[in-house]
């Protein structure tokens, strides 16, 4: 084969590469460049429009829909909790500024859906506020947020859990044999939920 078509081949094959390497960054640009470094604003990808309501996880409309339950596990531990009924798009709101950390449950668990955990940086006592349920992120990120940034919203999986709610919330307090949960925060943040 003589010089000339070794060429050609040849240039045919590295413009076939150059033109797929091309195509294949466009087609997967979004999954390339989707995860933000972390001196990027994660905040900025959220919306802003919510305002909190007196039991600043929610906004005021929703925080009067809570009712306080008491949630026996599988091991006959009774753990108090507030349930809500809530309609989707509702949105989640930081109670405290701190990390919120998102992740989904597993479908044979005691509690479907997803949760987030968030951890209170100034709090005495370690202190994390946990949302569990029929819930939607925009991404699964944990960043550090503002106290009444929306995190989260109520999704529309149809997931429910104990008495058919939408979202459960609780606060566990201390660490290791001393965590506990925190009934009268709880109860503060959402006094129409007391019997």
């Amino acid at each position: 084969m003589g010089m000339f078509w070794k060429r050609l081949i040849f240039g045919v094959i590295v413009l076939f590469s150059l033109v797929t390497l091309i195509s294949l960054f466009y087609l997967f640009k979004p999954f390339f460049f989707s995860a933000s470094p972390s001196n990027v604003d994660n905040t900025s990808l959220l919306p802003k429009t919510a305002v909190p309501g007196k039991c600043l996880l929610l906004e005021n409309q929703s925080c009067s829909q809570a009712e306080l339950i008491e949630w026996a596990n599988p091991n006959g531990e009774k753990l108090p909790l507030i349930g809500l009924r809530l309609t989707p798009g509702t949105p989640l709101l930081m109670p405290v500024d701190g990390k919120v950390t998102k992740a989904k449950l597993p479908d044979n668990g005691v509690f479907k859906g997803f949760q987030a955990q968030i951890a209170d940086p100034n709090s005495p006592n370690p202190t994390w506020y946990i949302v569990t349920g029929n819930l939607q992120f925009d991404d699964m990120r944990s960043p550090d947020l503002k106290k009444g940034t929306v995190f989260g919203h109520i999704g529309e999986t149809g997931v429910k859990n104990a008495g058919d709610f939408d979202l459960l919330f609780y606060i566990i307090q201390g660490t290791g044999q001393q965590a506990a949960p925190a009934i009268d925060k709880m109860k503060e943040m959402f006094p129409s939920s007391q019997k």
